[in-house]
């Protein structure tokens, strides 16, 4: 039986992910402290909560985008697009679609990889990245629309959602931090 070594863009992924996690301590221990006047009420403009976030997003994007590679180059590597022009075309458009979001990866993955990693604790952080990049760290418009889909994603993850607010402690970056690097790992060993 062979066992699986890891990449070395999986191992520099993971390490992006932990360098990310140190900074963000780093930065949060620098912070003056201050006495929080409102116990249960949501950070919304606690610049502690706006480093979480950022970490976040930072955390979900290394493992999208290593995803997002790893996807191409095996595909790559099977048919080969270089130096024939019609297939070249229609792969650069192909990969452009594969790549979009969450769920054409996942679809692509499946579809043209035959590989189907476990994707739940991404698809709950990536809603949470969402809200906080594209709601300002609240539910958008379209997941309070599908508010079910979105919190079981989210709830899945152990992140608080309070008043639509997306609410991240440093234990909620921990956990994603390896959640990520669990994907990828997994990604990387289906695809070696």
């Amino acid at each position: 039986m062979t066992s699986w070594v890891p990449t070395d863009r999986a191992e520099a992924a993971t390490r992006l992910l932990f360098q990310t996690l140190a900074g963000h301590s780093a930065l949060i221990a620098a912070f003056p402290q201050r006495k929080r006047t409102r116990r249960l009420a949501p950070p919304v403009n606690d610049r502690e909560q706006i480093q979480r976030q950022a970490t976040l997003v930072r955390l979900v994007s290394i493992t999208e985008s290593f995803c997002a590679e790893r996807l191409l180059l095996c595909a790559e590597d099977q048919i080969q697009p270089a130096g024939k022009v019609v297939t070249s075309k229609i792969w650069e458009e192909a990969a452009l679609d594969a790549t979009r979001t969450w769920e054409s990866q996942k679809k692509a993955f499946k579809d043209w990889l035959s590989v189907t990693p476990d994707w739940k604790q991404l698809e709950g952080l990536a809603e949470a990245r969402n809200a906080v990049a594209h709601g300002l760290g609240a539910l958008t418009r379209r997941q309070r629309r599908t508010n079910q889909s979105t919190m079981t994603k989210i709830n899945r993850t152990g992140i608080l959602v309070q008043n639509d607010q997306v609410v991240l402690t440093d234990a909620d970056l921990i956990r994603a931090a390896l959640d990520c690097r669990d994907l990828i790992g997994e990604v990387d060993r289906l695809t070696s």
